[in-house]
């Protein structure tokens, strides 16, 4: 695996590393132009954030909502998307897209779904989902579980790439990106 810092995104879709298309490729159906979706992953992540902050609030109180938590849900952006370069075996590059606010890793590889899932996910689950499950069963625990209250709304947008493609691409299929979208054969 080689990390590659590319600095800056541009906002420039093809400015991004191409993956080599494969003939007979199927793209991923996702909801609407790119805003579309920005919009709907923005509401998402909101009522995500509302049900998690009634959740965080019922099991431990106003006084679980702890600023360390919030401090370090801010610390792990960048790991959380370095942790994602890991499951690239071979090339990924790393990004810096300040117009969004946001560090980002992509890489043209293909690999099987299974891997792109866990490449999707796992940063979402080790920074987001086991700390608000380790405050929910020790409420103590309240600079996790406000680390959690953060962390888990900001992979909205990795839920819903996984969920598209749970729904749409089989399992035994290889998938790749291709600038922002992602196809299957």
């Amino acid at each position: 695996m080689k990390i590659r810092y590319r600095g800056s995104f541009d906002g420039k879709v093809a400015s991004l590393p191409p993956a080599q298309p494969v003939e007979g490729a199927e793209r991923v159906i996702e909801p609407g132009r790119p805003r579309e979706l920005v919009r709907k992953t923005n509401i998402g992540a909101a009522v995500l954030f509302g049900v998690l902050l009634v959740l965080v609030i019922l099991r431990g109180g106003i006084a679980a909502l702890h600023l360390g938590g919030v401090v370090l849900a801010l610390l792990v952006i960048l790991p959380r998307e370095l942790l994602r370069a890991v499951f690239y075996r071979e090339e990924c590059w790393f990004y810096l897209n300040f117009q969004e606010s946001m560090p980002f890793v992509t890489g043209s590889e293909h690999m099987s779904r299974t891997r792109f899932l866990l490449l999707t996910l796992v940063p979402d689950i080790l920074f987001g989902l086991i700390p608000l499950v380790l405050f929910l069963i020790w409420p103590k625990l309240s600079l996790l579980g406000t680390m959690g209250l953060i962390c888990l709304p900001m992979g909205f947008g990795d839920y819903l790439l996984a969920w598209l493609v749970l729904r749409q691409v089989p399992s035994d299929a290889t998938v790749y990106r291709q600038y922002f979208h992602t196809y299957w054969y």
